[in-house]
């Protein structure tokens, strides 16, 4: 595939690429800084080819694993994909990080796994047939507000503008810890991971 020029590349994947090349996006928290220097460090050993910070232009391995963040930030991934066990827990990691800082990768970056020939970090990514993917799916669950206490409607309310929510991103908020574990054995939140949230809730009315 043509590589592009990181100008061309999405408002959200800029700064991600940024981190994958060892910058920072100002204000980045240290626990993601080193997540992902621990994701570009795997990624080389296995050949990936990243650039320093001032190329203009993103190789075909810093695009697979822009690709491979955004499908692992999502809920419910319709690819299928091989990748190195190493590779996956930095990817993970590194995912969930991005969420934290408010970084939802767009699901072109996924798509473009499709195409990005870097066997060194992915193979076999094939789409998930669509009846398996409604199956693996929950349905939504339709609740109106005023069914909700306010801290509910304010913790539901951002995990569906995000998609992901971490507790942190949540207690930020105003939502207490305490609010967040009651939602989660009600069922209004479900655990993608420890500390890291999504919904199927959807709220009517």
């Amino acid at each position: 595939m043509r590589v592009p020029l990181v100008g061309r590349l999405g408002t959200r994947e800029r700064p991600a690429l940024r981190l994958l090349r060892g910058g920072d996006r100002g204000g980045t928290a240290s626990a993601t800084s080193e997540a992902f220097s621990r994701l570009r460090k795997i990624a080389r050993a296995l050949g990936a080819d990243i650039h320093d910070l001032g190329s203009t232009y993103a190789s075909q391995g810093e695009l697979c694993l822009l690709g491979l963040l955004a499908l692992y930030q999502r809920s419910h991934p319709d690819l299928t994909c091989t990748i190195d066990e190493r590779l996956r827990k930095a990817i993970q990691d590194c995912a969930i990080c991005l969420s934290g800082e408010g970084l939802e990768l767009g699901y072109s970056a996924a798509m473009r796994l499709t195409s990005v020939a870097n066997e060194k970090l992915v193979r076999d990514v094939r789409p998930i047939p669509r009846e398996k993917l409604r199956s693996a799916v929950e349905s939504p669950v339709a609740m109106a507000p005023a069914q909700l206490g306010p801290s509910f409607v304010t913790a539901l309310a951002l995990v569906r503008k995000k998609g992901l929510a971490t507790a942190h991103d949540l207690q930020r908020l105003g939502v207490p810890r305490q609010i967040i574990g009651q939602m989660h054995r009600k069922g209004l939140l479900r655990c993608l991971r420890t500390g890291v949230y999504y919904t199927t809730v959807d709220m009517r009315g």
